[in-house]
């Protein structure tokens, strides 16, 4: 059993996205679906979630917290 999980969480981006990927062709429904999955499974489990649509300093900042590094 893991010490600690975390969920990296934020709203999609534009340079997310990876053109010809197989995944990509089923578009946002199923993207949604996925992240409300993983929602869902922290809430359940009680992972730890970091807001992604920060800079990567303030998502650093905040792991790091997390871990009391």
């Amino acid at each position: 059993m893991p010490d600690i999980e975390i969920l990296l969480d934020g709203e999609r981006f534009c340079g997310g996205i990876e053109k010809g990927h197989r995944h990509e062709a089923a578009g946002q429904e199923i993207w949604e679906r996925s992240r409300r999955i993983h929602q869902e499974l922290a809430r359940e489990l009680g992972w730890e979630v970091v807001n992604a649509n920060r800079s990567k300093e303030a998502v650093h900042q905040e792991i790091m917290s997390i871990l009391a590094i």
